[in-house]
């Protein structure tokens, strides 16, 4: 994993999983081949100056524009699959083009993510779907699609008839908590998430039952760091190195700008999580 390399030595810099180097603008011709060959009736429309963008229009008009770059830094940072990216993104595009399906109870699970993922949400459906965590994080209810993750609308909540929109949520994810994954490969730092549920890794700190089972190891307390969307990461108090570990950690992710969430570190004591003021 290109990630992981990357903290311990950042000299070296991996091929990616297919041994293919691939440009933004091969990326994109890859994904508009597949994308023809997969649904003609979309229309397709590209940009001289903007490679990272794909304008699309489907056979009823629906029309929106499809932003490459996450994907493309998912190949070239984290060593992902070149062909399977590309099917995901022609499978997101025919999707967001076509009929959209409603958001059933089972879609809805609970993220951390900065207030401004609430967008234009009324401050009714704010109350609703939505709860401080800690520092700059929200615990905000959110719909897991098929293809895509999205925030809730009114409209949503509606057709739901749901009263507590963040408690169902919860319980949507706690049933994976059993699932538990940790690579503690980086020695000062251990990376927790689900098994094939890797954008829920963060989530898990909102969780006893997680808590339950990973206090134990940090008996003196642990540093919490999620710097991108999918990433946990616990660190030992113990260590005397912890803050200026976790500090290096998210600097080293924030230099690859891709799918981040937080610069703040948190530390738990005594089952509290808080944010940690470093000077």
């Amino acid at each position: 994993m290109n990630f992981f390399k990357k903290i311990f030595d950042k000299g070296v810099k991996s091929p990616t999983s297919e041994t293919e180097t691939i440009t933004i603008l091969h990326f994109r011709d890859r994904v508009v081949e597949r994308l023809k060959e997969r649904e003609p009736s979309i229309k397709i429309a590209i940009s001289d100056t903007n490679a990272e963008v794909i304008y699309v229009e489907g056979a009823d008009g629906s029309s929106g524009d499809c932003n490459l770059t996450n994907s493309y830094k998912n190949i070239t940072l984290l060593d992902g699959s070149i062909q399977e990216t590309v099917d995901n993104i022609v499978e997101t595009i025919i999707v967001g083009v076509g009929p959209q399906k409603k958001v059933e109870s089972d879609n809805l699970i609970p993220l951390l993510r900065p207030a401004n993922y609430l967008g234009k949400a009324s401050p009714e459906l704010r109350e609703i779907i939505s709860r401080p965590f800690c520092g700059e994080l929200f615990e905000i209810c959110m719909a897991d699609m098929p293809t895509t993750m999205r925030s809730l609308s009114d409209e949503d909540i509606n057709d739901l008839k749901i009263d507590d929109p963040l408690f169902v949520a919860r319980e949507n994810i706690r049933q994976h908590i059993s699932n538990l994954y940790s690579d503690d490969s980086l020695g000062f730092a251990t990376l927790y998430s689900i098994e094939n549920e890797a954008h829920l890794g963060p989530s898990l700190i909102l969780f006893e039952e997680f808590w339950d089972k990973i206090d134990p190891q940090y008996p003196n307390g642990c540093l919490i760091a999620i710097p991108r969307k999918d990433q946990l990461f616990l660190i030992d108090l113990s260590d005397p190195n912890a803050v200026q570990n976790t500090q290096y950690l998210i600097q080293v992710t924030f230099e690859d700008d891709f799918n981040l969430l937080t610069a703040e570190i948190y530390v738990r004591r005594s089952g509290k999580i808080s944010i940690l003021n470093v000077e």
